[in-house]
């Protein structure tokens, strides 16, 4: 593992590996990226997750519409029970892609990728 800026061009699958290790397919590059996400720690909710019109949420902490968010995949992490959603921000081939995490407390957050470790193959 390295650390810097995972640079995803795209976002697809999620899978996650031991540890707190997230595997994300980036198929513009055709490589997949495995990222230290340091969320290690068990949860203790074993609550339903429940986030009512998802899509509007994410808009919102992204800024544009909802018809411009496209939600690619979405996996639990079996340690910590947070959810982490691929999202891709735009249309075409300027959309961006995004990795955001939602906590037990139905929180949605940013995970930020420029200064993670990382190993891409």
């Amino acid at each position: 593992m390295q650390t810097g800026d995972a640079a995803l061009k795209s976002i697809g699958p999620l899978a996650f590996g031991p540890e707190g290790i997230l595997f994300v397919a980036d198929a513009k590059s055709a490589a997949i990226v495995a990222i230290a996400t340091e969320d290690t720690k068990p949860g203790s909710s074993s609550a339903p997750l429940k986030v009512e019109r998802i899509d509007l949420k994410i808009a919102g902490l992204l800024g544009p519409t909802a018809d411009q968010i496209q939600i690619m995949d979405m996996v639990v992490n079996p340690i910590s029970h947070n959810v982490y959603v691929a999202v891709v921000r735009g249309n075409g081939p300027d959309a961006i892609p995004v990795l955001l995490k939602v906590d037990a407390a139905s929180k949605l957050g940013l995970v930020e990728l420029d200064n993670v470790e990382f190993s891409r193959s």
